[in-house]
């Protein structure tokens, strides 16, 4: 029999190091096949063509594909529903498990639920993890047990709750030998493929700078300074991990 093939999708996580889920996956035995989805559900209701989000996401998805590349893998990548991207790829691969982090958003949740009975129907494990937030859910509430409704308090209960090991780095680089070799796949819908337009935009670096975390509180309200990190769009599709963030804080 072949050796099982377990998956991991990429999602607001685009990078191969400190990645919850991807870590998870690259150490739960079998060998790992990448993928992302264009989803159509989202995009074909985004009137702006020319939409920088959608530039900065092809631009991480290619990065992502080169960087796997150089490890004799290759990202697998659908432009269509992720009902039918999965529908596809279970068909053509049987894969034991599928691998995530977890998206918090209302749509999200929809179509994890979803896609879970598909998964449950064709006996694959579908596992996801915390990745994007130091702290989810029920890990920081009141004493009786209800949410926080007045900053403060909630800052302190976060900073008491807070240890060592909810700031350490996933050491996924020791296990890249675990993912599926494969010769490159289909080639990257492009951008004009994707029913979008293609433009120069400059997007901030990627790089979280000491100085600026350090003085953070004392420049961020001043436009003149270059006081803020400029990392909300690298948080925002998981370029950047938020533990790094979180350690140098």
């Amino acid at each position: 029999m072949s050796e099982p093939i377990n998956f991991f999708w990429f999602r607001r996580d685009l990078r191969l190091h400190d990645n919850a889920g991807l870590y998870q996956a690259l150490t739960s035995g079998g060998k790992v096949q990448c993928v992302f989805i264009f989803d159509k559900n989202i995009l074909d209701k985004l009137e702006d063509k020319k939409d920088g989000r959608i530039v900065f996401i092809h631009q991480q998805i290619t990065r992502l594909n080169t960087e796997l590349n150089k490890l004799g893998a290759a990202l697998l990548v659908s432009h269509s529903t992720p009902m039918e991207a999965w529908k596809n790829w279970v068909k053509e691969y049987q894969p034991a498990a599928v691998y995530t982090n977890h998206d918090y958003e209302p749509y999200a949740s929809t179509r994890d639920e979803e896609l879970n009975m598909l998964f449950q129907k064709n006996k694959i494990a579908f596992h996801t993890f915390k990745d994007q937030v130091i702290f989810e859910k029920e890990e920081v509430v009141k004493d009786d047990g209800k949410p926080y409704t007045v900053f403060t308090p909630y800052k302190n209960k976060w900073l008491k709750t807070l240890l060592p090991i909810h700031t350490s780095s996933y050491p996924v680089e020791k296990h890249f030998h675990h993912f599926k070799k494969t010769k490159k796949l289909d080639q990257i819908p492009t951008i004009k493929d994707l029913g979008f337009t293609n433009f120069d935009v400059e997007y901030p670096s990627s790089e979280i700078k000491n100085s600026i975390v350090k003085n953070y509180a004392e420049k961020r309200d001043f436009p003149s300074e270059n006081g803020t990190s400029k990392l909300s769009i690298h948080l925002r599709f998981g370029t950047v991990s938020i533990r790094e963030l979180a350690l140098k804080a």
